[in-house]
């Protein structure tokens, strides 16, 4: 009877939390916004207070934690970092960040290399597991990934931290947002740099890592039914490596990622008809040093989307 008690009242207290569950807006499923009760995929979602709970650096560290999803990584933090959902290859997850896919088409099966994703200014994480080849292609076979910076503030609103710890490792982070008149929008800069330990077995000489992520957001609302979306994401990683053996002080790898996105939004019919149009971009570079000399990669996508979507009642929505 104790036992009996003690599982109905953690069921009745639980029922709060499920219900705000459910209330929950994902966007990843669709693309578009729903409440998680109409979502028919299994989608979990860290919010910016588990980011900051579990005060991870990098983004892999968090999607680990969540059931379905493996990881590789070759070396260190900072190392090449592949992501499985649900047993697909790590080519087969499609990655967005502030709504732009930064699959790496410089890479072999445009795979995207968490390893230089550290938490920074990422707000929120969004990940769907499972085929959604039907919204995204044939890249999302595996499932998605989709990560967002802060939306701006109300007013404004500005944060900022600062650790320091073993090998003089330096974690620093600040963004400032607010809302005047027709303009909202945020800027975020995020730094992380290691001595960082020996990749090489038995190996001595440091290979230290340095990571630099800026973000922007601005939205103009002209009117009620019209809006310009801008987006920005800049990343420079810069890994000191060895060949796996020895120590070496010739390799290093350095890699430039930037992501952007311009996107055009109307709303028609008293808003039963809402359209979006958009051009996204994204390029990675990156550059290797060795004993035999250096050597690169790069690649580049660009994009023209468009995404109507007619809700002509609240039980049936067409996109």
């Amino acid at each position: 009877m104790l036992k009996a008690t003690i599982s109905l009242a953690a069921l009745l207290a639980a029922m709060p939390a499920l219900a705000a569950d459910n209330d929950e807006i994902i966007v990843t499923a669709l693309g578009i916004e729903q409440p998680r009760d109409e979502v028919g995929q299994a989608v979990t979602v860290i919010d910016a207070d588990t980011i900051r709970t579990r005060q991870s650096v990098s983004v892999v560290d968090l999607l680990a934690t969540t059931p379905g999803v493996r990881f590789n990584r070759s070396g260190s933090l900072g190392g090449v970092t592949g992501v499985s959902l649900r047993g697909a290859e790590t080519t087969q997850t499609l990655v967005l960040i502030d709504g732009v896919k930064v699959n790496d088409t410089s890479g072999i099966g445009d795979m995207y290399d968490f390893g230089n994703l550290l938490t920074g200014n990422i707000q929120r994480i969004e990940i769907l597991r499972g085929s959604n080849s039907v919204a995204y292609g044939s890249q999302a076979v595996g499932g998605v990934v989709n990560v967002m910076t802060g939306t701006p503030a109300e007013g404004f609103a500005g944060n900022a931290s600062v650790d320091y710890g073993y090998r003089d490792t330096l974690n620093a982070k600040a963004d400032i947002s607010g809302t005047t008149g027709i303009a909202s929008g945020g800027v975020g800069l995020a730094y992380f740099n290691t001595d960082g330990i020996s990749s090489a077995a038995n190996g001595t000489e440091k290979d230290g890592y340095e990571n630099i992520a800026a973000n922007a957001k601005l939205k103009l609302a002209f009117t009620d039914t019209l809006s310009l979306d801008l987006r920005g994401y800049y990343i420079h990683a810069d890994l000191d490596t060895d060949n796996g053996v020895v120590d070496s002080t010739t390799d290093s790898s350095k890699s430039d990622q930037y992501v952007g996105y311009a996107g055009l939004n109307l709303a028609l019919f008293d808003g039963k008809l809402t359209n979006r149009a958009a051009v996204t971009w994204f390029r990675m570079d990156r550059d290797y040093a060795s004993a035999f000399g250096p050597y690169g990669y790069s690649g580049t996508n660009l994009r023209f989307e468009y995404e109507g979507v007619y809700q002509p009642v609240d039980q049936a929505r067409l996109r």
